[in-house]
């Protein structure tokens, strides 16, 4: 199995339970309120809200609450954002189910989402800690493994839960997961900041962005195809008269091919840096969009679509090592908190152009118009590299070079 020495470290074993409890939530949450609002309401647009209000609070907070895990005790931060998300969510079932005060359902939502949002930054910036330089990769890779994982269980959790249980059971059953979660987070040992890290540190918002601009573009491009994908697959077997149930079928085989591919991209080093791993695996992505759309036979498409999972891998996981090898030590939570946000940004963008793109064209246009624009921000981004490039080069006094990052 794929990283299994590292996951025989015990510090790594704590931080993987912990990563898997709080994940799972952000997975489950999602469908799990859909099908309760449903159920309780009788309308999908309440439900809508409640899943849109907890992304949203996770988008907006997630700076705000990065910068906080960064600058306080981690095993306080991240007990108290579990303890409180679990409360949230539980207030929203009672709401729901007890009473027609829904738009505070939905804030409680959104609450939920917002005081956890630094959670996964947090705890991928302390295993990036705990394991070293020299394991770190790895370490990102089992996280991404984690990450995939989560998203092909959580909803089909919830669809089951909800259906055997009740529809309260899928938010009920996750709350307690969270709580659950608590032990390995009070396991969690210290994992300080280098002492120069901190010194290394930007203190203005400008430098910061300047150095996180291209992993930003990049996790927001990465969800903005996610969410588009999710949009526009039931479309095209709506179109070519396929089964709608080959939609679920194909992500969650995309899933399963993006864990192995994760795994197989973390468990040697690779030509090239990070950063050039991620924005060529974008591209990818966006020419396999474009290939979904135009393929003639259902199967080439499908078997595509699948592809599209494996481009995913190296796009997150050289995301994520790019962030820890451009950013100081002692910016990480507060940088993967950013890009958390960026990635609900993207999933809420694709998700937008994607319907605006197919009330007005076709399927197919649908296709290549998501796929040409992520392109197109991949271009876009190397702007920021070149003028980074230029800009040390002057400074050292030399002419730049090409491959600088």
């Amino acid at each position: 199995m794929f990283h299994a020495s590292l996951l025989r470290i015990p510090a790594v074993r704590t931080w993987a339970s912990a990563t898997i409890g709080t994940r799972l939530a952000v997975t489950t949450v999602p469908l799990g309120s859909v099908l309760f609002a449903v159920a309780h309401t009788g309308s999908y647009a309440i439900g809508g809200l409640l899943a849109g209000g907890y992304a949203a609070g996770e988008a907006v907070l997630a700076p705000v609450m990065g910068r906080r895990v960064q600058s306080a005790p981690l095993r306080r931060e991240v007990a108290a954002a579990v303890v409180a998300e679990a409360a949230l969510i539980v207030v929203t079932v009672l709401l729901v189910a007890l009473t027609s005060w829904w738009p505070l359902a939905v804030l409680a939502m959104a609450g939920a989402g917002g005081v956890a949002a630094g959670v996964p930054g947090a705890l991928r910036s302390y295993v990036s800690r705990v394991v070293g330089p020299e394991h770190r990769d790895r370490a990102l890779s089992i996280d991404t493994m984690i990450n995939q994982a989560s998203w092909l269980t959580g909803p089909a959790f919830a669809a089951i839960a909800a259906t055997a249980l009740g529809t309260p059971a899928p938010l009920l059953i996750i709350a307690a997961v969270l709580v659950l979660a608590l032990i390995p987070v009070a396991r969690l040992r210290d994992a300080p900041v280098r002492r120069d890290a901190a010194a290394d540190a930007p203190h203005s918002a400008r430098a910061l962005a300047l150095l996180l601009v291209v992993p930003i573009l990049a996790s927001a491009t990465i969800m903005f195809v996610m969410a588009a994908l999710d949009v526009l697959l039931p479309a095209l077997l709506a179109e070519r008269r396929a089964p709608t149930v080959l939609s679920g079928i194909t992500l969650a085989v995309l899933a399963a091919v993006s864990i192995v591919c994760s795994g197989v991209y973390g468990a040697r080093k690779w030509p090239g840096t990070a950063s050039a791993h991620s924005q060529g695996a974008i591209v990818a992505m966006g020419v396999l969009m474009i290939v979904v759309g135009i393929a003639t036979p259902l199967w080439i498409s499908l078997t595509v679509c699948v592809l599209i999972g494996a481009a995913q891998a190296p796009a997150l996981i050289g995301r994520n090592i790019a962030l820890t090898r451009d950013l100081p030590e002692a910016q990480w939570p507060v940088g993967f908190s950013l890009l958390y946000s960026a990635g609900g940004v993207g999933y809420t963008l694709g998700s937008t152009v994607a319907g605006q793109i197919l009330e007005y064209g076709s399927v197919t246009t649908a296709f290549a118009g998501i796929g040409a624009l992520a392109v197109l921000v991949v271009a876009a981004s190397s702007v920021p590299v070149r003028f980074r490039a230029d800009r040390t080069a002057e400074t050292a006094g030399a002419t730049p070079s090409s491959g600088h990052h």
